[in-house]
């Protein structure tokens, strides 16, 4: 089962793990998050939550007021005496919702420092930008990531690169960024976090369509999400790029000066 630790919060009640099971997530209709802990303390949890507030009226879902959520939040913690990890918060009404610690894997720093390999994925997320469970299609590429022995894939639908399977992506050329329009993506959170960044060091962001011909034009490229943060991207397919550049360093820098203070 998709858990760890000995507690969760079904319905705000702290309740044993062995209570929670699997027709908690229902697919194609659960709302999500998952939330990065860090020294016994989420991270962007406001953040977080504003997204699920927006996944909810876009598919029409009633949810729990944030304060419970926040409070069930730092019980988990509290309980679980867990100090860093990953909490997921599933949402399938106001009645109806459970709040977990999950596995997790995070890059090694071998892959920080050499960044990973990534592979082009025929297929595209319906309502991208609402954060909702999609089971089927998250194992077809989990099963394809195993199989080709990559890190992750990056959507591309009629050659339209959109994002990766659990992450954002990034490209840099000629010291500026280029992502992809929010509107074709899932907003995320340390995808948020990055553009602030930039913008804070006055580096143009653009967002615009990217097209699988164009790749090669990019000096470099990064994943970003709740478990990668800023995660450099060694190869798509058979493209190469830099791991080193300078200004991709100094976003991690910045990114990991803001979650560990």
């Amino acid at each position: 089962m998709n858990i760890t630790g000995r507690f969760c919060i079904i319905n705000n009640q702290l309740t044993s793990v062995e209570e929670f099971c699997e027709n908690n997530i229902i697919n194609d209709h659960s709302i999500y998050e998952v939330i990065r802990i860090y020294n016994n303390k989420g991270a962007f949890v406001d953040a977080h939550l504003r997204r699920m507030e927006q996944s909810a009226a876009l598919i029409r879902l009633s949810m729990p007021k944030k304060e419970v959520i926040l409070y069930s939040i730092e019980t988990l913690i509290k309980e679980n005496i867990i100090e860093n990890g990953n909490i997921e918060i599933v949402i399938n009404n106001d009645q109806n919702w459970s709040i977990r610690f999950i596995p997790h894997s995070y890059p090694t720093d071998e892959q920080y420092r050499k960044g990973v390999d990534t592979m082009l994925y025929d297929a595209i997320r319906e309502n991208p930008n609402a954060k909702v469970k999609r089971i089927n299609l998250r194992q077809a590429t989990a099963n394809f990531i195993q199989q080709k022995g990559i890190y992750e894939v990056l959507y591309a639908h009629n050659n339209q690169l959109s994002e990766g399977s659990r992450s954002n992506i990034f490209f840099i050329k000629d010291k500026q960024l280029y992502t992809t329009p929010v509107s074709t993506v899932l907003p995320g959170i340390t995808r948020e976090v990055v553009i602030d960044i930039a913008q804070a060091n006055a580096i143009l962001v653009h967002q615009v369509a990217i097209s699988t011909a164009e790749l090669s034009q990019f000096d470099a490229a990064f994943l970003t999400g709740t478990s990668p943060e800023i995660l450099p991207i060694s190869t798509i397919n058979a493209l190469h790029f830099d791991v080193n550049i300078s200004l991709m360093r100094l976003l991690i820098m910045r990114f990991s000066q803001k979650t560990t203070g």
